[in-house]
């Protein structure tokens, strides 16, 4: 398992307002994983967004440490900070007059004179972000053109050409339907897979969460909880914070495979397996057990146990986590 690219330490998280500091979470001690997307989910009014600044370095925090990459975050300089994170908050752009190209032109910000002139690198680049995001034929069309959906990858695009290891997005499928939202978390989900970026999203679709992401922060009262989904939501953890939910069926792969037990827990496994693209020879598998008591889990392999789905995937596949 890699070190985390970014992580917190004690870290007490607020703002302030009319001149009173307003805390909002204690002791938060929570790893991003590289490579990996990571939705942050909780309550409305919890929290979610002050953490993002947080992290990110917009906010400063109230106690604590953030790190990226074992680096303490406001050690770093703002060039420095644009060339290891970028950020794409809820905010629209302010010209709608500018194109698509134009926007995810100002990406390359950190790594240019104040002329903003682009080598033939810094082309390569921008040309790289408009393909990734599917926006190659409306590389000139004016933002105020564009589809909501369009113009959210546009924004992402402008992520993309900053080039940073570590993208953190807040909200970036509000207000999207449901087609759109799904293509936008797809090529997230992409970018982590296949150029090993590390992304942190914030959403309120639960069933976007479960059904693509690799690992979840789940803000909750108490605290904040981090673990795969399915582990999560096993742990009775989800079921906490948002009540009446239950895993869907999104058509497993796993064909070769036999399972037993309790079915919501198999439903869950299989997700899990089929996200983390495990290449591990099942074949010496006959059956794969899972059961859970209360909140409690197991999962049987022969004579071999485990006391989580994450413990199962690191077993059988220790790169993929």
């Amino acid at each position: 398992m890699y070190p985390p690219a970014l992580e917190s330490r004690n870290l007490t998280i607020g703002y302030t307002q009319r001149g009173q500091v307003r805390t909002v979470a204690n002791d938060v001690n929570i790893n991003l994983e590289k490579g990996k997307l990571t939705c942050l989910m909780g309550p409305n009014g919890i929290g979610k967004s002050t953490l993002i600044k947080t992290i990110t370095g917009v906010l400063s925090p109230i106690n604590g440490s953030i790190f990226i990459n074992s680096i303490d975050l406001f050690e770093l300089d703002n060039l420095k900070k644009a060339q290891t994170i970028s950020v794409v908050l809820t905010d629209k752009p302010a010209s709608g007059f500018m194109t698509v190209r134009d926007i995810i032109s100002l990406g390359r910000y950190p790594y240019t004179s104040w002329q903003n002139k682009h080598n033939d690198q810094d082309q390569a680049i921008i040309d790289g972000a408009i393909e990734s995001v599917g926006l190659i034929d409306a590389a000139n069309t004016p933002l105020i053109e564009l589809s909501d959906g369009n113009l959210q990858k546009a924004i992402i695009g402008r992520a993309l050409a900053q080039d940073t290891d570590i993208i953190v997005l807040d909200e970036p499928t509000i207000h999207l339907d449901v087609n759109n939202k799904t293509v936008i978390i797809k090529i997230l989900r992409q970018l982590c897979h296949d150029y090993n970026k590390t992304i942190l999203l914030s959403t309120h679709d639960l069933e976007l969460a479960m059904s693509y992401a690799d690992r979840l922060w789940l803000f909750a009262e108490d605290q904040i909880y981090d673990g795969l989904p399915e582990d999560l939501f096993l742990a009775g953890v989800i079921k906490k914070v948002f009540s009446e939910v239950s895993p869907k069926e999104n058509g497993s792969t796993l064909t070769n495979l036999s399972f037993k037990g309790d079915q919501e827990a198999i439903l869950l496994l299989k997700q899990a397996i089929d996200k983390s693209k495990i290449n591990a020879d099942f074949t010496s598998v006959d059956e794969i057990e899972i059961q859970t008591v209360g909140n409690q889990l197991m999962i049987r392999v022969g004579a071999l146990e485990y006391n989580s789905i994450e413990d199962f995937i690191l077993k059988f596949a220790p790169s993929q986590l």
